[in-house]
């Protein structure tokens, strides 16, 4: 039986992208996978929801603080925040904003869509802001909320 360079070509490609597909799953690994629950925020859709729930700086049991200190994801043990009402955090290249959300300092890590969106990325503090809408709490992450 004789198989033709073009059937053998196309089952190469078939088997290689079965190999690397992926879930979201997967691909969120320990931040879980979003949740996108059946009453919306105003102005958000569903096709507003980031894919991964938690946030890059907490990730199996610590966290990096938006003060860029590491800590245990534990928002009890967070110092409040009461020299900025925002800012961004950098580590190893990557930053992210947050910004002030309660009266006595209380922070939360900024997302896009009224917080179901991206995490809000920052190089500088000038690129977070308070805007609910564009910098809204994080939502769908456990402890990411507004605490210290």
């Amino acid at each position: 039986m004789k198989f033709s360079t073009s059937f053998i070509v196309l089952v190469a490609a078939m088997l290689s992208q079965t190999a690397t597909a992926t879930t979201t799953a997967d691909e969120c690994g320990a931040l879980g996978v979003m949740k996108v629950p059946d009453v919306l925020p105003e102005g958000v859709s569903a096709t507003d929801f980031r894919k991964c729930a938690g946030h890059p700086f907490e990730v199996n049991g610590t966290r990096i603080n938006h003060d860029g200190t590491l800590g245990l994801v534990n928002r009890a043990a967070d110092t409040c925040e009461t020299g900025a009402p925002y800012g961004c955090t950098m580590k190893k290249g990557i930053g992210y904003c947050w910004k002030v959300c309660g009266s006595g300092g209380e922070w939360c890590w900024t997302a896009s869509n009224s917080g179901t969106g991206a995490w809000d990325t920052c190089n500088t503090y000038k690129d977070c802001g308070t805007d609910n809408a564009a910098y809204g709490c994080g939502v769908g992450c456990d402890s990411c909320g507004c605490s210290c």
